[in-house]
């Protein structure tokens, strides 16, 4: 670090001052800011998971798939069963 002059000093010394009187203080504020930020943000998130509909947190129903989506196992299972003679009367639902 270079040398600093007289009065580079005596502003560092201040600066040095301020922050050993100070330092605590603006420390526990922005502590206490972005606490209030989280718990704000945390508060949100819980109300709007809580203004979800309840049905999409228990219902225990499936939505049926579009057509043409079913995995490549449901297609392979419904082969197989058309292939066996007893099982093309049932009718084979994906799941």
């Amino acid at each position: 670090m270079a040398a600093l002059d007289l009065q580079e000093q005596e502003q560092l010394a201040e600066m040095k001052a301020w922050w050993a009187r100070y330092g605590n203080a603006v420390l526990t504020f922005l502590i206490l800011v972005f606490l209030s930020i989280a718990a704000y943000n945390g508060w949100r998130y819980y109300q709007r998971s809580q203004s979800l509909p309840q049905p999409l947190f228990t219902s225990n129903c499936r939505m049926p798939r579009p057509l043409g989506t079913r995995p490549r196992h449901a297609r392979f299972l419904e082969r197989s069963f058309q292939a066996i003679p007893e099982h093309r009367s049932r009718q084979w639902e994906p799941f």
